[in-house]
């Protein structure tokens, strides 16, 4: 097990799905902020709460890849799955921060 795809583009193929349901799963993000944010009863606390949701759900997804990933390599150290896992999920998601803030964000970019 590697990290080396990292540091390469994904197919095209590949990318074209995650820009196809990336829309999706980021509309569906933005329902479970918003209606958090509507719960009247937690008053000025529930973007705590709303924001906590997010990562929970995101939780919920990298906990299903991480799965996925140990599922594919079933001999490999459980540690090392997750350690493999971890080193994906940081890369990305510094790499998609700054493509987001640079306003080029392209679902499957290479990490540089």
């Amino acid at each position: 097990m590697t990290t080396d795809y990292l540091h390469r583009e994904m197919a095209e193929e590949i990318m074209q799905i995650g820009e196809e349901i990336g829309p999706q799963i980021d509309a569906l993000m933005r329902e479970a902020f918003d209606r958090a944010m509507q719960v009247a009863d937690l008053g000025d606390e529930r973007h705590h709460d709303a924001l906590s949701l997010s990562f929970q759900l995101c939780a919920v997804m990298v906990a299903k890849a991480t799965i996925l990933l140990g599922d594919r390599y079933p001999l490999a150290d459980p540690q090392r799955v997750w350690t493999t896992a971890m080193t994906d999920l940081q890369l990305r998601t510094q790499l998609a921060m700054q493509q987001m803030q640079e306003g080029r964000f392209r679902a499957g970019g290479a990490v540089q």
